[in-house]
This record gives structure tokens, sequence and C-alpha cells, in this order.
């Protein structure tokens, strides 16, 4: 008559193999064509500058308009600055006064009349009024408005007669020699996976797409959009305009060779530290055999791995209760 096993000591379970655990496994595939990243931009020349009076004062000459040629320096705009004139004249005028005081002082200095303190003191109000001059006179120059470079006139927003305050817009001026760029706000997430000299490609409304070149990639992320801006360079004499709105498409790169990756469900990839990890496959006599193996991204319900062969059976339920060399069974259907 045979015993109830579990009427044995407890020291030869120690030793009982654990019960196979349940699992499902499909075939690795190879990973899909990685997704092209798309967005909209405005074009511009990499050198444009808005520009503004320092002071503020009624418009009174602007000798440009838009699409005007202008060279470096020319005079563009002028503001009426009497009040400018009059702060000028009455700052010489205090620096005359106090220079006179000056050479009295010193004169009675000789005679020992006057402290030498006072002659000192009063030689650092010379030097107040003429740091003052100074001023005026840069403020007076102000009140003229100079291109900053040779180029075009893109914009012009104020009018003669306009009453300007210090930092209001002017004109718009672009240097042509500089090359177009598309300006491409882009959520964070994707600007990321685009790298440096990446290709591009640009379209406008009905006409041929033009090859560009990722130029730049701004590293603040905008507070009020969460995007981040890409720079796309277009090739030298691109027939685009100032200011037109692109279609940009972008390919990520920086990634292994697309016939090095796979696809595996989600959920078959068992991660370990960072994007480190891997997933079990069947070894011989229905073990579990855990293969290294990298993601580099989620793709929908997939995950994309470098370092698995496409066809290789991995688990997929139940491979995160799994160690290595655990028996399996195999769930039929697979």
């Amino acid at each position: 008559m045979a015993l109830p096993l579990w009427g044995c000591g407890g020291a030869q379970g120690d030793d009982t193999e654990p019960a196979a655990t349940p699992v499902r496994v499909v075939a690795a595939l190879p990973a899909s064509k990685p997704q092209s990243i798309g967005g909209s931009g405005t074009v511009a020349y990499e050198r444009q500058s808005t520009l503004s009076f320092r002071v503020g004062g009624v418009l009174s000459r602007l000798t440009v308009d838009v699409g005007s040629r202008v060279g470096t320096g020319q005079p563009l705009a002028q503001i009426a600055g009497i009040d400018l004139r009059e702060q000028l004249a009455s700052r010489n005028a205090e620096l005359a006064r106090t220079t006179r005081t000056l050479e009295r002082l010193e004169a009675l200095s000789e005679t020992g009349s006057v402290a030498s303190a006072a002659v000192q003191d009063q030689r650092d109000t010379v030097e107040q009024a003429r740091a003052a001059v100074a001023a005026a006179r840069y403020d007076q120059r102000s009140t003229t408005l100079a291109s900053p470079f040779s180029g075009v006139v893109l914009e012009r927003l104020s009018q003669v007669g306009e009453t300007v305050s210090a930092g209001q817009a002017i004109l718009r001026v672009a240097d042509q020699d500089s090359p177009l760029i598309v300006r491409v706000p882009l959520p964070a997430q994707d600007a990321d996976r685009i790298a440096m000299g990446a290709p591009a490609e640009v379209r406008f409304e009905g006409r041929p797409p033009l090859s560009g070149r990722v130029a730049r990639s701004q590293p603040l992320v905008s507070g009020a959009t969460g995007t981040r801006t890409v720079e796309v360079q277009l090739p030298p004499h691109a027939a685009a305009q100032s200011g037109a709105i692109a279609a940009v498409r972008f390919l990520p790169t920086g990634t292994p060779a697309q016939s090095a990756l796979t696809a595996v469900p989600a959920e078959a990839f068992v991660p370990r530290s960072g994007d480190t990890g891997g997933v079990f496959t069947i070894a011989a006599g229905r073990r579990a055999k855990f293969l290294p193996a990298r993601l580099v991204r989620f793709e929908a319900d997939n995950a994309i791995v470098a370092g698995l062969s496409p066809g290789a059976r991995v688990v997929t339920a139940g491979a995160g209760y799994l160690k290595d060399g655990d028996p399996v069974l195999v769930a039929s259907g697979n």
C-alpha cells in the first residue's frame, strides 16, 4: 500500500523542481520602418532683425519701404528729438559751469584759501557732468535708426507722424546673403529624436519638395507650448520667401540600422536597468532562456529592440514570472 507523499519529511521538498510556468510564445518580427516626424514652420533668413529706437518720440522720417535694399549703417528712420537736444544743451551748460567753478577753486587752493578736499570734490562733480553729457549725446544719436547690415527691408511696422516708444518695432530687415531657414516647433520628445545634420523634406503648397538639413535645435522647451524649435536650413538659392509657411518632415536618425531592429510584443520585453533588459525564449527541454536585448523605442503595442534576431520565439504572457532556466508549459494555439 502506497503512502501519501505529504507524510514524508520536508527536506525532500526543497529539491523538488518547481512546476512549469504556463506561457505563450510568438515569433519576433523585423521592425517596421520608423515613422517620420512632421510639423509646420515659418521661413526666415538666418540673419534677420527687428529694429527699434532706444528712446521714444515722434517718428519724423522713414526713408525706406518694404523691399528696399539697404547698406550697413544706412540711416533708415528718425524721430524728432527736441527734448533730447534741449537735454544735451542743458548738460553741456552744466559741464561748463562746473568746470569754471573748478578753475576758480584751483586758483584759490594755490593761495591756501580753499582746502584741497574741496577742490577734489569739485573735480568729481566735473567728471559726473562729463558723463552726463556723453549719455545725452548717445541718446541724441539714438534718434536715428541705422541698418545693422546690408540686406532688404522685409516689413514696415510704423508710419511717419506716429508717437513711438522705446523698443517699439519700426522695421524688420534681413541679410539676404544669410541662408534661409525654417523654424519648426515640435513636441520635446520628437525634437529629441532628430539629429543635427539630419535630412528634412520641406514642402510649400503647389511646389515640388526641397531637401533641407537640420541646422540646430533649441535646447529650451517653451513653457507656453511645451515645444522645442528645430531649424532646417534650405538649400542655396531656394525659391522661398521669409514669412512663408512650410510643411517639414524629418526622418529620425541616431538609432541602430533598421535591419538590426526587431519588434516583439511590449509585454515580452523584461526590463532590467534603463534601456537594458531582454526577452525569454524557449530552450531545449522546454526551459526558459533569457536573451539580453536593448530597448530602442515603444511603437504602438510593440517594443522595438536591438540584439534579437527576427523569427526568435519569445515568451509574451508569463514572461514577468520567469527566471533563467525555469521549466515552462507552452500553451496550445501558439
